[in-house]
């Protein structure tokens, strides 16, 4: 069952011969594992993020010299394709390699498409950097403050932990993809604009295949950064779109108005109506539009480094209007009332509980209760004594329409 979280993934060798990322990854797994439940941290980062890591993307490549080593590994697959060229490229158009799709990328396209990742990365060797964003364009990306901000914490803390000289490549360890080498075909700007996601590519040690005496020592410098990528998917803002009268989860579009270009907009989740949205500190204006309801805009929306703005959203549907327009009022009666009155609810709901409220004239709920399991035309009773005299609205949620009434308390 999906839950209203943010879904993570870390994936390593793509290229089969650069090994390091994969046993990393192994030893990663294992940690958690390890202190879920005795590690508060670690426990509460795996209850609220959905988590996937996958340590060897290319075994073909890894076990080319045999399934019992990774001596003679190399960097491509089985046909001898580098599969960190064979995806769609933004610039360069489906097939930039000029190969069809490997069942290795088609597989991973498939999963991508089928899950709804906020961040990834994906580890390689041979270098140690940061590369973020993009590898095919010259162009930043829309979000390119905040992934410097974020590259700068992954390769300070790598820094903290490691020995001098360790990870200072280029900008002492984070780079912009294009100005290191242009990349056609790769999986970071694959999963970037075609998937919403945040994907970064990490070089994490210069030799590809490491000796197994060093891994440990690699663990060490990096695992602290590990875990810091993994909470920087909450934070920025983040919240549920849902629909006003049925409160049921929206598929809906999350744009920030002046900000977002080449698909780095995010969208809300079908089964949940969860989004994420990962930003460098500052104000927003943001902006939620799905087909079948009215766009809304939430101006100055304002978000910190290293926290988490929680922006819950409800869409009115373009229906609504014709529909509260087109049908009877509540039956209230007395009304006047004393505080005790009955209701005749119009119409069966269409979600399992649907609500009553009593709002005063400043647009205050003062009453609100559930309903369930009614059939048409039932009675419903009401009793609110602590009423004070004058003019309240009974507001009817059935799930498919709200119905509203004036109610009068005189005693």
């Amino acid at each position: 069952m999906e839950e209203a979280e943010p879904q993570f993934l870390y994936t390593s060798s793509i290229h089969g011969d650069e090994t390091t990322g994969y046993i990393l990854m192994m030893h990663l797994i294992d940690y958690i594992l390890s202190n879920y439940g005795t590690d508060t941290a670690i426990s509460e980062l795996v209850n609220s993020t959905e988590i996937c890591i996958n340590p060897l993307a290319n075994p073909d490549g890894t076990y080319h010299g045999g399934n019992n080593s990774v001596n003679g590994a190399v960097r491509y697959n089985a046909n001898y394709i580098d599969l960190n060229r064979n995806y769609p490229d933004p610039k360069v158009g489906q097939h930039p390699d000029a190969n069809a799709w490997q069942v290795e990328t088609v597989a991973w396209m498939d999963y991508a498409t089928n899950n709804h990742f906020t961040m990834s990365a994906n580890f390689h060797g041979g270098y140690e950097v940061f590369n973020y964003p993009w590898d095919t364009w010259s162009k930043l990306h829309a979000d390119d403050a905040w992934w410097k901000f974020v590259g700068r914490e992954w390769a300070d803390t790598v820094h903290s932990h490691g020995p001098i000289g360790y990870f200072t490549s280029e900008n002492n360890g984070i780079t912009n993809g294009y100005a290191w080498y242009e990349v056609n075909g790769g999986r970071q700007d694959y999963m970037n604009y075609w998937h919403n996601c945040r994907e970064v590519t990490l070089e994490i040690s210069n030799t590809k295949l490491l000796p197994a005496s060093q891994l440990l020592s690699f663990w060490n410098y990096n695992y602290p950064s590990f875990l810091n990528y993994i909470k920087q998917s909450h934070y920025g803002f983040n919240g549920i779109v849902t629909d006003t009268v049925t409160d049921l989860p929206v598929a809906a579009k999350v744009f920030i108005s002046g900000h977002d270009k080449d698909f780095s907009e995010v969208y809300s989740r079908n089964e949940t109506g969860f989004y994420a949205r990962p930003i460098y500190e500052g104000n927003y204006n943001v902006t939620f539009s799905a087909p079948g309801y009215y766009t809304k805009t939430i101006n100055n929306v304002s978000v910190s480094k290293w926290t988490t703005t929680n922006l819950d959203v409800q869409l009115r549907p373009l229906t609504y209007d014709a529909q509260d327009k087109s049908v009877s009022s509540v039956l209230v009666y007395p009304n006047p009332s004393d505080g005790h009155f009955k209701l005749i609810l119009p119409e069966n709901p269409i979600s399992p509980s649907c609500s009553i409220q009593i709002i005063n004239t400043m647009g205050s709920i003062i009453y609100s209760s559930e309903v369930t399991r009614y059939s048409g035309n039932s009675t419903i009773e009401i009793d609110v004594p602590g009423l004070s005299n004058g003019l309240y609205y009974l507001k009817f949620n059935s799930g498919y329409r709200i119905y509203i009434d004036k109610l009068m308390i005189k005693k």
